[in-house]
């Protein structure tokens, strides 16, 4: 069984600011599955996934990306 409160959480916060999961995969670059997978906690969500997905849920929009 996995620790998934955060993931919980953050999913709910996603779903309360109206935000569709197909649209916050697009924000984290990933697949539609594969953050389903994240959100469920079958695979780990990075902190920076975390934090951009967090971001989107309170501003509506992702933060653009850090450059190297």
């Amino acid at each position: 069984m996995h620790d998934n409160q955060g993931t919980n959480r953050l999913a709910a916060r996603l779903a309360l600011a109206g935000i569709k999961r197909r649209r916050a995969a697009g924000a984290t670059h990933v697949s539609y599955s594969a953050l389903n997978r994240k959100l469920r906690g079958d695979r780990p969500l990075s902190a920076a996934d975390a934090q951009r997905l967090n971001q989107l849920a309170v501003r509506g929009h992702p933060a653009p990306k850090e450059s190297p």
